[in-house]
């Protein structure tokens, strides 16, 4: 998972803020509380993987009452849970009027880190172990973190 920061208002700064590299057992939404705990959020944009009960109840506690999530198309509004307003909105829009009220295409931001970071370095890592991989990515964001102060 990788947090990034935009500037206020421009879509300019695709600099990462935060980053967790894990293996292909942790699910995104896992690595929510964790990384976000010591980060002031205003707002939030999150793909479908993120759509769980426990990532909207984390994203209340910091003060995100509506999360940009994207809601499952069957999903099913649970009173009393902390994503049931998200749910109605969600049904209240539709998919396209959603997108403008959250501006939900701002996530390409996120996704063209991703695409960066496969043009430069390539799509694939070169060591074999484990360890090896996640140190190997760890300098991929560090490097690319540096090329963007230049």
């Amino acid at each position: 998972m990788l947090i990034i920061k935009l500037q206020k208002n421009q879509y300019t700064t695709r600099r990462p803020i935060t980053f967790e590299i894990t293996d292909e057992r942790t699910t995104d939404q896992e690595m929510v509380k964790p990384l976000l705990k010591d980060i002031k959020l205003k707002d939030a944009l999150m793909d479908g993987a993120y759509d769980k009960e426990k990532v909207f109840k984390f994203m209340k506690e910091k003060g995100v009452t509506t999360p940009g999530i994207k809601i499952r198309k069957n999903a099913v509004v649970k009173a009393d849970t902390e994503r049931a307003e998200s749910v109605l909105e969600f049904q209240k829009y539709g998919y396209g009027s959603w997108k403008g009220v959250h501006q939900y295409g701002r996530r390409w931001a996120a996704e063209s880190v991703f695409s960066a970071i496969k043009r430069i370095f390539g799509e694939t890592v070169r060591a074999t172990s484990i360890e090896g991989m996640f140190c190997e990515v760890r300098r991929m964001l560090t490097f690319y973190t540096i090329i963007l102060s230049v």
